[in-house]
C-alpha cells in the first residue's frame, strides 16, 4: 500500500467540521475501506475512535465540536482487498475564530494571476464559479 496524498487546509474559521480529501494506492490490490479519524494530539494511540467511509476520497466531518485556537490532525487509514494497512496524518488544521491580520499576512491567490496593472493587488481568475485564496503568518 501506498500513500499518494492528503489534503486538509492549514487554518480555517468553522468549528463544525473537518474537510478532508486523499488518495492512496496499491498496485495488487484495491482499497477496500478507507478510515477517518481527528485529534488534537500527534502523539495520539490506538484509543482512536475511526469511522469507515467506504471509498470516498474526499469526506467532510461534521457535527462535531472545535476550539478555537487549537490545531487538529486528520488521520486516514486505508485497507486493500488483503487486509494491509498504512496511516497517513494530516499537517494539522489551525482553527481560528477570527478574520486574519491582513497588515502582517502573505495572500497568495490560487489559480489566478495578477493584474496589479490594472487595479492595485488585484488578480483575475480563469475561473467563472469560483475562487481561492490562501494565506500565511497567521498568529
Amino acid at each position: 500500500l501506498r500513500t499518494d496524498q492528503l489534503f486538509t487546509t492549514s487554518v480555517q474559521e468553522s468549528d463544525s467540521s473537518l474537510v478532508v480529501q486523499y488518495q492512496c494506492g496499491d498496485t495488487r490490490s484495491d482499497i477496500y475501506e478507507y478510515q477517518i479519524a481527528y485529534t488534537d494530539r500527534l502523539d495520539y494511540n490506538d484509543s482512536l475512535q475511526f469511522t469507515s467511509v467506504g471509498t470516498l476520497t474526499t469526506v467532510n466531518i461534521t457535527d462535531i465540536i472545535l476550539l478555537p485556537q487549537v490545531k487538529y490532525y486528520v488521520i486516514v487509514r486505508a485497507i486493500n482487498g488483503a487486509g494491509l494497512t498504512t496511516t497517513i496524518t494530516s499537517n494539522g488544521v489551525l482553527i481560528i475564530n477570527q478574520d486574519p491580520d491582513l497588515s502582517r499576512t502573505v495572500i497568495q491567490p490560487l489559480f489566478s494571476t495578477p493584474i496589479d496593472t490594472i487595479i492595485p493587488n488585484s488578480f483575475m481568475s480563469p475561473q467563472l464559479s469560483s475562487i481561492g485564496m490562501s494565506w500565511t503568518g497567521i498568529s
